[in-house]
């Protein structure tokens, strides 16, 4: 049979008594619980909470959070809130775009324009990041809203009260570079085929096939603003202390299309010492330049090759056993002619021996590599001279000391 102990009113009055009512940490970190009674029983020193250990903690303050520097105190979401920068908050309403970062909550916040509150960037369409953590080092970045084949675009903009004036300054675009594909576009690709904004394309020495730059490597930037201008700069890419860079530009509008590429002039480099090859139209009776002095140099810019041609005969100069008229005399170019035919300049000529021989010859191409001189007229002393090409009999018979001197200019093959 069962046993019933039932609960008498002194038997209640001391369960009563013994129950624990409260409870706290003194100064010296142990908990003091406190009974029914009154009577308090220390339950001792409570451990600290470590990384790897619970225990006590105490909790944080916004500025302790903030400052980042505690260790030992706990942060709430409140605390952790208060920071600002931490946190990105998406704004229901929107200020207007004059309105001043007092407007925007501390931190970074997020909202989305969709065309009709009033801005004045992309049409009032896109999204405005807000960088607000001071007054006065506040930054808004607009983004455009495009997407797949559409061109991604952002402005900037920044706050101070009182630097330029004070206020917002003007939106500035960010220019983002397009790489594009050399193979899909050529000389004559429209404007608006190229995407808004920067582009660039690079060509290898075979990828600039069909442009005026053809068989040069480098770098095309092209800027369109989309609608009615654009502008094209092409930069050579070499390298070294001698290497000389090439740039050529064009601009293009709606109307008319792409204008010609046209060069950017620059400094010219220092002209080269070259050594004419010296031959015949016969290839027979060759002449050899001996102990003549020859100051011949050049120099090249672009296609345009500037020369000066100098040659005093010497006296172990050598102008070919036995000549005859049909051995016209050929002296190699420092680079190669576009052309043949084309003539370049003129050249003086003196009889050296007489000092009174004297008349003028014109250089032209005669193959891509080698030019002739051609007379005409006739002597300065007005002895006429029939035309034809010069050898070493004609104008005259030639000697130590007689001379060829002069100036001339062609056009290079590339």
């Amino acid at each position: 049979m069962a046993t019933i102990t039932g609960l008498t009113a002194s038997r209640m009055l001391a369960i009563e008594a013994a129950t624990i009512v409260d409870g706290d940490f003194d100064s010296a970190g142990h908990l003091i619980l406190e009974k029914h009674d009154g009577t308090q029983i220390d339950v001792g020193h409570v451990a600290d909470a470590t990384t790897g250990a619970k225990g006590m903690v105490e909790l944080a303050t916004d500025a302790e959070t903030q400052a980042g520097t505690d260790a030992t105190r706990a942060v709430t979401p409140a605390s952790l809130f208060s920071i600002p920068g931490n946190k990105v908050q998406i704004l229901g309403t929107i200020p207007s775009e004059s309105a001043t970062p007092a407007s925007y909550p501390l931190g970074i916040s997020h909202m989305m324009l969709t065309g009709t509150e009033g801005w004045s960037i992309n049409s009032s369409t896109g999204s405005v990041m807000t960088n607000r953590p001071h007054t006065d080092r506040t930054q808004q970045t607009f983004y455009s809203n495009p997407g797949g084949t559409g061109n991604p675009r952002a402005w900037v903009r920044y706050y101070h009260t009182s630097n330029n004036g004070g206020g917002w300054t003007a939106w500035r675009q960010q220019m983002i570079m397009n790489d594009l594909n050399t193979a899909s576009f050529s000389q004559s690709t429209s404007f608006t085929s190229y995407p808004t904004g920067i582009s660039r394309l690079y060509f290898t020495t075979s990828s600039s096939t069909g442009w005026d730059f053809a068989g040069l490597a480098g770098e095309i930037q092209t800027y369109s603003d989309g609608t009615d201008f654009a502008k094209q700069d092409f930069t050579s890419h070499v390298g070294g202390s001698s290497g000389v860079p090439v740039r050529w530009f064009r601009t293009a509008n709606s109307a008319s299309g792409w204008t010609n590429w046209q060069k950017v002039h620059v400094e010219f480099p220092a002209s080269t010492q070259w050594t004419p090859t010296w031959t015949t139209s016969s290839g027979l009776r060759l002449p050899s330049l001996g102990n003549a002095t020859v100051d011949c140099r050049y120099f090249k810019d672009g296609r345009k090759v500037d020369c000066k041609f100098e040659i005093v005969f010497g006296s172990s100069t050598n102008f070919g056993a036995s000549p005859t008229t049909t051995d016209n005399w050929l002296f190699s170019l420092p680079v190669a002619a576009a052309r043949t035919g084309d003539s370049m300049g003129f050249i003086h000529m003196q009889n050296g021996g007489t000092g009174t021989s004297m008349m003028m010859a014109r250089a032209k191409t005669s193959t891509t590599t080698t030019f002739i001189l051609s007379m005409a007229g006739g002597m300065f002393s007005g002895t006429p001279v029939n035309p034809g090409d010069v050898d070493s009999i004609s104008p005259w018979t030639w000697a130590s000391g007689d001379y060829l001197r002069g100036n001339f200019t062609y056009e290079s093959a590339s």
